[in-house]
């Protein structure tokens, strides 16, 4: 879950732009695309500092040999939204956290964004346990949504065959208060 907010907030960083800067890799390690969202300038583009809010929709989860009624439960689940300061320092440097993932152990099949727009597949191996992420959405540099599929193949019983999709939300909702900054 970590991860997902990660990427999501980092994609949210790169709609601060007028001009239309591209970045496209295939079969690329996370600091292939690092580098290439150094070359195309985006690296530098930040979101508006202030207070946010996110949440997580699950929109189906599968887990074989689960009791049915477990992911029943979890379906259709969102998370209570999370609020949460930005500081203008973090807003300047979310790519530190962007290419989620142990740099290891993660590669991208494919990373396409441009002109708000976002589209990846990323393959990360744990030991024996392989989970493919596809992600897709749209960002601005006040808000962001972002689709994501989850599939987990080996490793643990439990987790073997494993599948989740779900929707993260996230807004710009105003300034941060004194406390909270």
């Amino acid at each position: 879950m970590r991860h997902v907010l990660l990427i999501a907030v980092a994609a949210a960083t790169l709609g601060a732009c007028n001009r239309e800067p591209k970045v496209d890799a295939k079969d690329a390690t996370p600091e292939e695309v690092a580098a290439k969202v150094k070359e195309a300038g985006m690296d530098q583009i930040t979101i508006r500092p202030g207070l946010w809010q996110s949440k997580v929709t699950i929109n189906k989860v599968e887990v074989p040999g689960a009791p049915p009624e477990m992911a029943a439960a979890m379906q259709g689940k969102t998370s209570e939204e999370r609020t949460y300061c930005l500081t203008p320092e973090e807003a300047k440097k979310p790519n530190e956290n962007f290419f989620a993932g142990n740099r290891d152990e993660c590669r991208y099949d494919h990373f396409t964004m441009s002109g708000g727009k976002i589209d990846a597949a990323m393959r990360c191996t744990h030991e024996q346990m392989t989970q493919q992420i596809d992600f897709a959405g749209s960002y601005t540099p006040d808000a962001y949504q972002m689709a994501m599929d989850t599939k987990v193949a080996g490793g643990p019983r439990e987790m073997a065959g494993m599948s989740m999709s779900m929707r993260v939300e996230s807004k710009r909702v105003g300034e941060c208060s004194a406390k909270q900054g």
